[in-house]
């Protein structure tokens, strides 16, 4: 099966708006998806879809207080089971309001993913072109190796200092990983590129305008693979669909790495309190969103089986 969506409207029989909290996201990103209708921050405008990040205490009537004192409730129209949210101490409400969609009737096994999108510009932000299986079978650190990623912003993007390793995350899926090229994040979010996977039984192979940025052997023998009692390895058969969004923050980032600016990560990973020092230090950050929103003008999908 095949699939293509030039975004000349948004197909709401082809794709979910998600409406949920994700606090069963791999990388723990300091975010709620949600569907806005206000202001809506998932619309397809001039042939492209927006998917635009916005603070959460900017939505609420304490602007304030809210992130730290108050609640958040997405029960009308949940679209997952995470809907509710009371802020307690430091586990405050998600300070951002993102986006994300699913491609809820499309999915497939083994195939090119193009997606042709111009990625969000802001320290902390990153974009999420992803292949999340079509049923959910690991927690933790299998799961996030789980999700193929169209656009890795750890591998593809040195706008970061210090950011130009492999990163942790994913280790279970990059079995002898291969990166050719490394690109800029500034030229990536001025302009729109064609990120491409190329998913086949033996390799994923990532791709921005047609030039090959890592190549990964998905056999190769890793902690995960030898694990025998597992069926990690069988589930990268399995049948995946399309979810595109925006995501800030989380355990994406390594903590040592360091902005355009000089400035220091401000949160730990796996820190209780990462989320609030995130918040704390908007100050920072929020002036470097100059251009936050995920702009796609097509997503195709030529699948093998």
């Amino acid at each position: 099966r095949n699939f293509e969506d030039n975004f000349d409207t948004l197909q709401e029989s082809q794709w979910q708006i998600e409406h949920y909290i994700p606090t069963d996201h791999p990388e723990y990103p300091f975010v709620s998806y949600q569907r806005l209708t206000s202001q809506p921050n998932v619309f397809v405008e001039n042939g492209n879809l927006h998917i635009v990040p916005k603070l959460q205490n900017e939505l609420m009537s304490d602007h304030n207080l809210a992130i730290e004192t108050g609640s958040l409730d997405l029960t009308d129209g949940c679209t997952r089971n995470e809907c509710s949210k009371v802020a307690f101490g430091s586990d405050i409400l998600p300070p951002i309001v993102s986006g994300r969609l699913t491609s809820i009737p499309f999915a497939f096994t083994y195939g090119v993913v193009y997606i042709r999108a111009k990625i969000p510009r802001g320290d902390w932000l990153y974009p999420e072109l992803l292949l999340v299986p079509l049923f959910k079978k690991f927690v933790g650190e299998k799961a996030l190796a789980s999700i193929l990623k169209v656009v890795r912003i750890s591998d593809v993007v040195a706008g970061f200092k210090d950011f130009t390793g492999w990163n942790v995350d994913q280790r279970c899926y990059d079995g002898g990983p291969y990166k050719t090229t490394e690109f800029v994040r500034d030229e990536l979010s001025d302009d729109f590129h064609e990120f491409s996977l190329h998913w086949t039984p033996d390799a994923i192979k990532l791709f921005v305008d047609n030039t090959m940025y890592m190549d990964s052997n998905v056999w190769w023998a890793d902690p995960c693979y030898k694990d025998i009692e597992s069926d990690f390895r069988s589930s990268l058969r399995d049948y995946r669909h399309l979810s595109l969004g925006v995501a800030a923050g989380g355990s994406l980032f390594p903590d040592s790495i360091v902005t355009d600016a000089g400035h220091a990560k401000p949160w730990r990973n796996g820190d209780a309190k990462a989320s609030l020092k995130f918040w704390q230090n908007k100050t920072l950050w929020l002036p470097t969103w100059t251009a936050p929103s995920l702009l796609i003008d097509y997503v195709k999908v030529v699948a093998l089986e």
